[in-house]
């Protein structure tokens, strides 16, 4: 019987979620990582020294460049994951991974970066700055309703919650009624330092995705 399961939502891209998993492999290194896509092209090497097992979609045509069209079958996916030889199931989550299905013995420990923007707090600006087809985004808002009422029900899986802010912790407890602990995500100390002079300007970090709003800054 294996201990430790690590589950996140997809490798496909390399930002601040990433990095909390690269930590979570390196505490539980014998733990392999589940996660609906990986792409290695699109992440950082380090993640070819792990055990990364993908759902049934990576098999799909154009998974891994047109993720966005297999949405609706990202429920279903998550939940094919097999985790019955596992304990302890981390999930590292900002949208499906915390809806994984464990033993019913299993404890689930869900490090949360964000409960769902595109469900919950985004969900107007996410469809509007999608760059698909007029008509796809009309059948949008009820596949996404859908998902709402999955998500909800999801972080209803979770055994301890663990937001990576205060404002996560807020956000967990409006939209899916939970309490969570805070634990903030790994800094890299030995690569900043606080400037003992004042400087003029601000610092502003993240990826170049809209959500992240890096062009009102």
């Amino acid at each position: 019987m294996k201990s430790v399961a690590i589950v996140h939502d997809h490798l496909i891209q390399d930002g601040g979620a990433e990095k909390v998993l690269q930590q979570l492999q390196a505490m539980f290194s014998d733990a392999p990582t589940f996660t609906l896509l990986y792409d290695s092209s699109r992440v950082d090497e380090i993640f070819k020294e792990r055990d990364i097992r993908t759902s049934f979609l990576q098999k799909l045509p154009f998974s891994l460049k047109k993720s966005r069209w297999y949405l609706p079958f990202m429920t279903m996916a998550t939940e094919a994951h097999d985790l019955s030889e596992f304990n302890v199931v981390i999930s590292s989550s900002s949208a499906f991974s915390k809806g994984i299905i464990t033993k019913p013995d299993a404890l689930h420990i869900c490090y949360c970066h964000t409960p769902t923007r595109y469900l919950w707090s985004d969900t107007i600006s996410y469809v509007r700055e999608l760059n698909i087809p007029g008509v796809i985004k009309k059948l949008l808002p009820p596949v996404l309703s859908r998902l709402r009422v999955w998500d909800r029900h999801a972080a209803e899986r979770v055994d301890l919650f663990v937001a990576n802010s205060e404002a996560v912790r807020r956000r967990i407890k409006k939209y899916y009624n939970r309490d969570s602990v805070v634990i903030h995500p790994p800094v890299e100390l030995d690569r900043f330092y606080i400037s003992n002079s004042e400087k003029q300007y601000f610092l502003a970090g993240g990826r170049l995705v809209s959500y992240k709003s890096l062009d009102l800054i």
